[in-house]
């Protein structure tokens, strides 16, 4: 018989020790589940790695399209239409401006000033001529320079300066409103008149005059279907008589020709069926084509009688040969009938 082994006391420190890494471990456990990350099994066996088919692979750089994407999407929204803001930038960006336009650089480089779209040389001589303008104009009375009340109750826009051959004249619109406006704008038809005139409507010529000819009045060619100056009656059109005396030429022998009557297939362009047949047009040789049909329906018809009488003489044959075999396998049956009966009364 073996002998005893010794017991071996444990102490509740081991206990607590034990049960302590075990918490640990399920708690370590637990916070991986919840994050998503897999757990490792302990004897399984490790899942085989597919790799994915060509047309659902992502393109390359996808990701980081999207990620920079979604950083601009977080952003505010609102962050460029603050009205403060942009005051801001135009305030700043207008300083620049002005320091390049006074030599400086406006912590901008060669290569950017030379990439801005603005010509700050042209514009800075032209500064310099307003400037001179204004110190100018500064000197003349304004009471000499008044524009007319008249005219600027017209209209807001403030029209270019009049040419000599395009002037600034008065015209109602289609909204009802007195707009001044050079006469080369002026709508064909409506009324204007001229502010610095005598104040009487006139209407736009069927010529216009607002161009300067290349040529003095009374030299040059003259034109002998032109027109000057306001015209309140017009010339007929009058057609050429050889070219009517054509036209109707042309329609009285439409008229005197035959109507057609028949149907022609050269003028469509599809395809008919297999019993399609082509009538000529001349009258004598579609009464031949038809009278040369009509035979051949006539014998086609006969004919199909002849097979007609010819199946019912074949049908009535056959029916009398069946009623023969039927009339002696009834003899034959009787026969048999009156055999057997003689069999057992023997």
């Amino acid at each position: 018989m073996p002998p005893k082994q010794a017991y071996n006391p444990v102490s509740s420190s081991s206990f607590l020790d034990l049960k302590a890494q075990i918490s640990k471990h399920e708690d370590d456990f637990n916070k991986s589940r919840q994050s998503g990350k897999p757990a490792a099994v302990v004897g399984g066996l490790p899942r085989q790695v597919k790799k994915l088919p060509a047309w659902a692979r992502s393109n390359k750089g996808l990701a980081e399209r999207a990620a920079r994407d979604q950083v601009l999407y977080e952003e505010d929204v609102q962050k460029g239409k603050d009205p403060a803001k942009i005051r801001e930038q135009l305030e700043r960006k207008a300083a620049i401006y002005d320091k390049i336009r006074k030599g400086k650089t406006g912590g901008l480089s060669e290569a950017q000033i030379e990439a801005l779209l603005v010509d700050f040389d042209a514009k800075q001589g032209g500064d310099d001529s307003s400037e001179d303008d204004d110190s100018a104009g500064s000197e003349v009375d304004e009471s000499l320079t008044v524009p007319d009340r008249r005219i600027q109750d017209i209209d807001d826009d403030e029209p270019g300066p009049a040419l000599p051959y395009d002037p600034l004249v008065e015209y109602t619109d289609e909204f009802g409103r007195e707009r001044l406006v050079p006469r080369s704008e002026v709508p064909r038809g409506a009324p204007f008149r001229d502010p610095n005139g005598n104040g009487e409507w006139q209407y736009q010529n069927m010529v216009e005059e607002q161009t300067p000819s290349a040529f003095k009045p009374g030299e040059g060619p003259q034109a002998q279907n032109v027109y000057y100056g306001d015209q309140t009656q017009f010339p007929v059109y009058e057609p050429d008589p050889e070219v009517l005396a054509r036209r109707a030429a042309t329609l009285a022998a439409a008229a005197a020709a035959p109507l057609v009557s028949h149907y022609d297939s050269t003028q469509e362009n599809r395809t008919r069926g297999a019993g399609f047949y082509h009538f000529s047009g001349n009258e004598e040789e579609r009464k031949a084509q038809m009278e040369a049909l009509q035979r051949e329906r006539e014998e086609t018809e006969r004919k199909r009688r002849e097979k007609e009488e010819l199946g019912d003489v074949v049908k009535r044959e056959r029916e009398r040969e069946k009623e023969e075999r039927k009339r002696k396998i009834e003899e034959k049956r009787r026969e048999m009938e009156e055999k057997r009966k003689k069999a057992r009364g023997g």
